[in-house]
């Protein structure tokens, strides 16, 4: 049972540092976007997803470390004892980027105008927190709501990718929460914010294009 746990929670430490990865390249787009366009929405995506990226980092590092001695037995030791804080940190830092997410389609000009049951093993719940991802879902329906309207008002390039990037979020969210029903549906949600995570960088990219 143990080597299973741990097993898990490897394959979780490698998705997490595969989408850190993208995540990175995200925000650079999104920035270089920002750039050449001046939009504080993109600007706003941008940090959004950098904080993404860095809770990410942060979290995979940590793990790794403490259950797989990744910078020595004696760090990873010492960095057990907090592991329950560090996944907080990353949740409070994932939505702070969600929340993100949402100012930026708040501030974006066309919104502006329209204002006007089964357990989870307790090895796992030190990399898994119901509660963020419920707040998650909550935060994420606006978000999906709101790139959803702007890819059919505007039909601006990168807007479909960015949408369906946002509602893949969503439901790796929703899966992610159904966790404890069955452990299958925590790769099944990390399998769906990869895909979210390729469909918005492929949207930064080709709003990068302009």
């Amino acid at each position: 049972m143990l080597s299973i746990l741990l097993n898990i929670i490897r394959i979780d430490v490698v998705l997490e540092l595969v989408s850190f990865a993208i995540c990175v390249f995200i925000s650079l787009s999104f920035l270089r976007a920002y750039l050449r366009l001046g939009s504080s929405t993109l600007a706003l995506l941008s940090a959004g997803f950098g904080l993404m990226g860095g809770a990410m980092l942060v979290r995979a590092l940590t793990i790794g470390a403490a259950f797989f001695g990744l910078f020595g037995r004696e760090l990873g030791r010492s960095l057990t004892p907090y592991l329950f804080q560090v996944e907080l940190l990353y949740s409070v830092v994932r939505v702070t980027a969600y929340l993100f997410f949402v100012l930026a389609y708040v501030l974006h000009p066309a919104f502006r105008r329209e204002a006007q049951a089964a357990v989870v093993p307790p090895a796992v719940l030190l990399i898994y927190n119901p509660a963020f991802e419920l707040m998650s879902v909550v935060v994420l329906a606006y978000v999906v709501a709101a790139s959803t309207y702007n890819w059919v008002r505007s039909g601006s390039k990168g807007s479909v990718s960015v949408a369906a990037g946002f509602w893949a979020l969503l439901l790796s969210h929703l899966l992610f929460a159904l966790t404890p029903l069955n452990i299958l549906l925590y790769f099944a949600g990390h399998a769906a914010q990869l895909l979210s995570l390729l469909l918005i960088l492929w949207g930064a990219l080709e709003a990068m294009r302009g």
